[in-house]
């Protein structure tokens, strides 16, 4: 069973790094190319235990049927192809998820059930993270978000996957900066690429800026035309701030700064961090998204 769960995961491995290499657009690209990651590091990982209970032995080919279905191999032209993509993807990483349970069940030795178990999770938060990429696309193809015409003007999430992954779009044209609660090495590390980024922390180092400051300074940020800003946690703002009216002014000035020098503001934080009220007048302004 560890053997069949180590190819299993070569194959996804492999699969999503030929689905990347196909995809266009840079989210899913970006999706692709984790799932793959990931993917060789669990294959790494049920390695080294197959090692720790079988020292002299290596993994055979198991006459099993695979965990994922059929491969889908689209050229992705259109946003059709993605979603059935995406949809396959999902179907998978269930089909996966289900397979580790199965194996957790049947392993009498601790350690591989205590790893099974642990793929079954990962596998299920691979599915939640393609799920999100599927909703956002789902909702460019009934037309709620253009993703080919996007008006330069302020956006709101409270899902912070979909909000990076609408502000990877962008990027395809635009630069883009990033203000979040991780660190500069965690979002190069989650983008797979090199993004201006500050921390929004107390902390005190050349990219650090602390909430207030940054509260301070939002309609300051839009100094060049054709910006994509993402700014994550603004509920640290609102904490910073020593009135939601004090918040709420300084945001609407970001949003009139970056509309009137063709940049895109992309706001997302924890929607129950906010009163009801405070949330509907954030989406009175910004036009929400998810």
């Amino acid at each position: 069973m560890l053997s069949y769960a180590i190819f299993n995961e070569e194959e996804e491995a492999k699969y999503y790094a030929e689905l990347s290499k196909k995809a266009k657009r840079g989210s899913i690209k970006l999706l692709f190319i984790q799932m793959s990651e990931e993917s060789e590091e669990h294959r790494n990982r049920l390695y080294t235990l197959f090692k720790k209970l079988y020292p002299n032995d290596e993994p055979v080919k198991v006459e099993a049927p695979p965990i994922e279905v059929l491969p889908f191999y689209s050229e992705f032209e259109t946003v059709d192809d993605y979603l059935k993509a995406l949809e396959y993807c999902m179907e998978s990483e269930l089909f996966a998820k289900k397979a580790y349970e199965l194996l957790a069940q049947k392993a009498e030795d601790e350690d591989v059930k205590a790893l099974a178990l642990q793929l079954a999770l990962f596998e299920e938060g691979h599915y939640e993270r393609i799920k999100k990429a599927y909703e956002l696309f789902t909702a460019v193809k009934q037309g709620s978000i253009d993703l080919t015409g996007l008006s330069p003007m302020g956006y709101l999430f409270s899902d912070k996957i979909k909000a990076r992954y609408l502000f990877l779009e962008l990027l395809n044209d635009l630069k883009g900066v990033i203000f979040s609660r991780d660190s500069p090495e965690e979002i190069k590390r989650w983008m797979k690429k090199e993004i201006i980024s500050f921390w929004i922390t107390s902390k005190t180092c050349q990219q650090c800026i602390t909430p207030r400051k940054l509260l301070e300074s939002l309609e300051d940020i839009p100094k060049e035309e054709n910006l994509a800003i993402l700014i994550e946690n603004i509920e640290t703002l609102r904490i910073a701030a020593d009135s939601f009216e004090e918040f709420y002014t300084n945001i609407s000035k970001l949003k009139d700064e970056a509309t009137a020098k063709k940049c895109y503001v992309i706001l997302c934080g924890n929607k129950r961090a906010f009163e009801d009220k405070e949330w509907a007048i954030l989406e009175s302004e910004f036009k929400y998204v998810s």
